[in-house]
C-alpha cells in the first residue's frame, strides 16, 4: 500500500466520524437502538435486508472470485 490508499482510508474514517458527528440527534440509548419507536415495518424490513445483503456480499464475493480464478488458473 502506498501514500495515497492510506490517505483513502484516513479520510473515510474522518467522513464517516463527521457524519456522526452530525447527526447526533438521540437523546438515550433507546432512541439509538429502536430509532425513538417512531419508524413504520416497511423501512425497517427494507434496512435490515440491505444490511444482510451488504454483509452476504462482503464476505461471499472474494471467495467467488477466488474460486472463479482457481478455475481458470486450473483448467
Amino acid at each position: 500500500m502506498n501514500y495515497l490508499d492510506y490517505l483513502i482510508i484516513v479520510v473515510y474514517l474522518f467522513a464517516f466520524l463527521g457524519l456522526g458527528y452530525l447527526f447526533k440527534e438521540n437523546k438515550s440509548s433507546g432512541d439509538y437502538f429502536l430509532g425513538g419507536r417512531s419508524m413504520g415495518w416497511f423501512p425497517l424490513s427494507l434496512s435490515t435486508m440491505a444490511t444482510q445483503l451488504s454483509a452476504i456480499s462482503f464476505i461471499s464475493a472474494p471467495a467467488l472470485w477466488g474460486l472463479k480464478r482457481g478455475e481458470v488458473c486450473n483448467g
